[in-house]
């Protein structure tokens, strides 16, 4: 979660909502009307990404060891910086 937090910071996105998952995970979503059916549960050594639609949801999982760098694919889904100025 602390890599998460970190790179939102550190590239300038919009903070996130966070709160305990059903596991012994985190769960991350965003208040944004720019940034839809995308959320977050973060595990110890990965991350499901989840993007709902009208019936279902798409999820797959990113492998992430704590400080290592996240995937393009990841960093294409999450909310772009220019959503933070329009907080």
């Amino acid at each position: 979660m602390n890599d998460i937090l970190e790179l939102l910071q550190q590239t300038g996105r919009p903070a996130p909502n966070i709160w305990p998952g059903y596991w012994p995970t985190f769960c991350v979503d965003w208040n944004l009307p720019s940034v839809k059916n995308l959320k977050l549960e973060v595990f110890a050594g990965r991350v499901e990404v989840y993007r709902y639609n009208e019936n279902l949801f798409d999820v797959w999982d990113e492998a992430h060891e704590l400080g290592g760098p996240f995937s393009d694919d990841f960093l294409n889904e999450l909310p772009s910086p220019d959503t933070a100025a329009s907080v």
